[in-house]
């Protein structure tokens, strides 16, 4: 079983872990990326120490600079290309039928 955690910080981090989270998923939305690694930083050496899966949600810039297991993006959001390009994992949210089916295939491959 897999269990994906939205966090916003260390603590609530350390609970989702202990509780089982098998993923965690940094969800700071509308943030300088500056900011969003320095929250990541901590967040991803406790995923690191626990073997626990981290995405980054929304900054592709600050996924890599984190070293994140992968970035999750909005069809609104940029920087699959860059993700593509460096390689961690590639997942998009389709709110619809039409947005799936208008995910690039090399970028649902990148994904898998």
């Amino acid at each position: 079983m897999k269990l994906h955690a939205l966090v916003r910080d260390l603590e609530t981090t350390r609970v989702a872990v202990d509780g089982g989270a098998t993923v965690i998923l940094l969800g700071l939305k509308r943030r300088p990326t500056h900011e969003v690694v320095e929250t990541g930083l901590p967040i991803r050496e406790l995923c690191l120490e626990r073997t626990v899966t981290f995405v980054v949600n929304d900054d592709v810039q600050a996924g890599l600079e984190l070293d994140a297991d992968g970035v999750h993006l909005d069809s609104g959001d940029t920087g699959a290309a860059l993700a593509e390009r460096h390689g961690p994992l590639l997942g998009f949210t389709a709110a619809s039928l039409v947005e799936a089916v208008s995910i690039p295939v090399v970028a649902i491959d990148a994904a898998l």
